[in-house]
């Protein structure tokens, strides 16, 4: 624009002087007037806050945050840990354990501990997407994407929660405290029946001396 024959037309250009991204060319010369982002380079739009009236949870994003508790439940009742302790008392009644005694780690309340943990994190795919769609429906605009639960429930439950707060501030984050219960409850008693396995263990190992 240092060429006096050719003039372009008025317009945002970006900024001689470097003083801002843009400056205003009134067709003659730069004027005073600056800002705004460079073609191009736009930054991504803020997205439509909710209105206050628009809920903000699914009964699908429940069903995520709540579904581990079913594995917990199933722990209770199967007690999966058994044949792992039916195991280790066979080493101590024979010097080599039989096909069998191995195969008693694999018994059927393990099985079906791992199918149904299978069938839970297929359950927490589908629900994600279910709760993706419908927080579109309700307006959210690019929500946290479903495909993140292939990584773990609690990784969508939190991106999730973080877009919602920002559409609808003051609200969205109860599923995240809610998952936090539950992993909580899950430690509990994960940690409570492997310390009985443990204590079983222990119990059965022979008293110093015996047999030498």
């Amino acid at each position: 624009m240092t060429d006096p024959s050719i003039r372009p037309a008025a317009g945002w250009y970006p900024d001689p002087y470097r003083e801002a991204p843009l400056r205003w060319w009134d067709g003659t010369q730069w004027t005073g007037q600056v800002g705004g982002h460079a073609p191009g380079v736009a930054g991504v739009a803020a997205r439509r806050p909710l209105p206050q009236e628009t809920p903000v949870y699914t009964v699908w994003i429940w069903l995520v945050v709540l579904l581990p508790l079913v594995s917990v439940l199933l722990l209770l009742v199967t007690n999966p840990f058994s044949g792992y302790v039916h195991f280790m008392q066979s080493l101590e009644t024979s010097a080599r354990p039989s096909a069998q005694d191995m195969l008693e780690i694999y018994n059927p309340a393990f099985l079906i501990d791992s199918l149904v943990g299978w069938l839970i994190y297929a359950a927490t795919i589908v629900f994600s997407w279910l709760d993706y769609r419908e927080l579109g429906r309700r307006g959210v605009e690019r929500p946290f994407h479903w495909a993140w639960s292939f990584l773990s429930s609690a990784v969508y439950v939190i991106g999730r929660g973080v877009i919602v707060r920002r559409v609808a501030p003051h609200r969205g984050l109860v599923p995240i405290w809610v998952m936090i219960a539950v992993v909580g409850i899950s430690l509990i008693v994960s940690g409570t029946l492997v310390a009985g396995l443990m204590a079983s263990i222990i119990n059965n190992l022979p008293a110093p001396g015996v047999g030498a």
